[in-house]
């Protein structure tokens, strides 16, 4: 009787906290996957940031590399970066400088866009941004 008595504190108990962890867990939803490299067009230009936003989206590479790790994304630009949290479908991305912000929201669908703004010195600018497929590797088939 001793070995039963035993047996149900070392396997039951064990047992009996994980049933409470997955229960506690089984309502937590992960962030939704917004890390790759992003091509983004600016709908509107405004004059007086049009050196910030040549320095941010080269007009030869507009890209920006979103890297995420849980709901915490950096942008990574040419030169600069910016860190955020993913809140839902939305976030918003600040430089360290504050120099410049990015605001966008998440569509719905398997191959959703960012829509927002991209804001230098408070004036934002509309920013539409479409996620890039990965080239494929060597060893993928690629050349």
């Amino acid at each position: 009787m001793k070995v039963v008595g035993l047996y149900l504190v070392l396997v039951g108990a064990p047992l009996a906290g994980l049933m409470a962890v997955l229960s506690v867990g089984g309502g937590l939803e992960a962030p939704r996957a917004v890390g790759g490299v992003w091509r983004f067009e600016v709908v509107r230009v405004g004059a007086p940031h049009a050196d910030s936003l040549e320095r941010l989206l080269p007009a030869e590479q507009p890209t920006l590399k979103l890297v995420q790790s849980g709901a915490r994304v950096e942008v990574q630009a040419a030169h600069e970066h910016a860190t955020g949290v993913l809140h839902g479908s939305a976030f918003e991305a600040r430089a360290a400088d504050g120099s410049w912000k990015l605001e966008v929201e998440l569509g719905p669908g398997s191959e959703p866009a960012l829509v927002g703004t991209l804001s230098f010195a408070g004036v934002p600018l509309a920013v539409h941004g479409a996620k890039m497929k990965p080239k494929p590797s060597a060893s993928e088939g690629g050349h």
